[in-house]
């Protein structure tokens, strides 16, 4: 299931170029204004117009080309708020159905001018086109303020606009944004952070296994999809004591993925017994067998 806004809403597209035309103009100037006296330059109002835009609108082409530029010069801070308001804004939703339930209180949201609801349609397809140059966006942007948790919240709202597409797999400027919040230097702690949200991502199998194997495709990270894996089987058998069983990642990688393959073929067949759609079991047996045979 993708998390998208009602048919209605949908709708909100800019028609008119006048009015973008001009606050382009007056967001230019005041860029340059603040660059020249050296103060921090706020692109926050920036995006979440261009983000109301068509993106083959050649205004928004040419509105996202100056952002672009501009993030790459000065190298913008973003925040976490920032990331998962801009996502809502792209998909047409709010932003707290893209985080994990209790963690929506955390979104401010952000002042966007209203969208002309006389535009033509926004389907889908726009919406993940959008989302991606948002990535190509956000990957030339500095995420040093962003903290392991809310790391771990963007990747969960990344997973639940692709849901079961290859769109976040295949799009190099994704991949190069998801490879940046997968920074190395937390790895092991977003693994963690990550895991203890996952399993609100989806109550269906097939969706938590193609998620996995999105990450997996991105990161190529074996223990990241071996946690993944576990947190599936320990919700389906309702054994969450495993977690304190779970190997130390001062093992290293392989140890540690020696044990958690223990771990995994003892839950795979409890798991197995409270999945009932025939589907869904074969879906899991095959996500187990990947599991054992990781090739990078």
């Amino acid at each position: 299931m993708r998390y998208f806004g009602s048919y209605n809403r949908n709708k909100g597209l800019f028609n008119e170029g006048k009015d973008i035309m001009m606050y382009q103009q007056a967001r230019d100037e005041e860029i340059e204004r603040r660059k020249a006296a050296k103060l921090e330059v706020d692109s926050d109002t920036h995006v979440g117009l261009w983000l109301l835009c068509h993106p083959d609108n050649s205004v928004a082409v040419a509105m996202f080309n100056t952002m672009h530029r501009l993030a790459e010069d000065l190298v913008l801070e973003v925040t976490h708020d920032d990331i998962i308001s801009w996502l809502g804004t792209a998909i047409r939703c709010h932003p707290s159905n893209l985080v994990p339930r209790g963690e929506a209180m955390t979104i401010r949201e952000k002042q966007t001018l209203s969208a002309d609801p006389r535009g033509s349609d926004w389907n889908v397809g726009v919406g993940i086109t959008q989302t991606c140059l948002l990535m190509q966006y956000l990957a030339s942007c500095s995420l040093n303020k962003i903290s392991v948790d809310e790391r771990a919240n963007v990747l969960f709202a990344l997973l639940r606009i692709f849901s079961d597409s290859n769109e976040i797999a295949t799009s190099p400027h994704t991949r190069k944004f998801v490879r940046c919040i997968y920074s190395p230097n937390v790895r092991v702690e977003l693994i963690d952070a990550f895991a203890s949200i996952f399993f609100q991502l989806s109550t269906d199998v097939a969706t938590m296994a193609n998620a996995i194997r999105t990450m997996w495709k991105i990161t190529e990270d074996e223990p990241l999809v071996m946690r993944l894996t576990v947190e599936i089987l320990m919700c389906l058998c309702q054994r969450s004591e495993v977690v304190s069983n779970l190997p130390d990642f001062k093992l290293g990688d392989q140890m540690y993925c020696k044990q958690v393959k223990m771990i995994i073929l003892d839950l795979t067949s409890d798991a197995h017994d409270q999945v009932p759609d025939v589907h869904q079991k074969d879906e899991l047996s095959n996500l187990v067998n990947e599991v054992f045979n990781l090739k990078k």
